[in-house]
């Protein structure tokens, strides 16, 4: 059982941040810019993504062994059944990426990330009066 629930930890979190980086490749879009210079939004966390994964399939290994095929065939369609139907929490991933940015334009980082934040912030205002308006 203490594997079902590890795996359903592993899932969530690595669901929330297959959402973060949708929000990247959406706001990268929307810049303008290339999609591959937009990784620089991305918060220093987003790296367990890959610890998530490799854990997340070990875990299905042993519910496979424990509890059967079916079990571990359900719990592997779970994050794809999530990642359709989740919307992409555009507010919040503005929020996560202007820190990352102010971060780094504090450590003296100026070049990419200047320009970055601006362009971020009249994004941000257009998603404010989309809301409002």
């Amino acid at each position: 059982m203490e594997f079902i629930i590890a795996y359903l930890l592993l899932t969530s979190w690595e669901v929330y941040l297959f959402t973060i980086q949708r929000a990247c490749l959406e706001f990268s879009r929307a810049l303008e810019i290339d999609q591959h210079s937009g990784r620089v939004m991305l918060p220093w966390w987003y790296g367990t993504l890959w610890f998530s994964r490799i854990a997340r399939w070990a875990l299905i290994f042993f519910i496979f062994k424990s509890f059967g095929w079916i079990l571990a065939i359900a719990l592997l369609l779970i994050p794809t059944i999530l990642n359709i139907f989740i919307p992409i929490p555009y507010k919040h991933s503005l929020r996560t990426f202007l820190k990352v940015i102010h971060k780094q334009i504090s450590l003296g980082k100026t070049e990419p990330y200047i320009i970055l934040h601006t362009q971020l912030k009249l994004l941000e205002k257009d998603l404010l009066n989309q809301q409002n308006g």
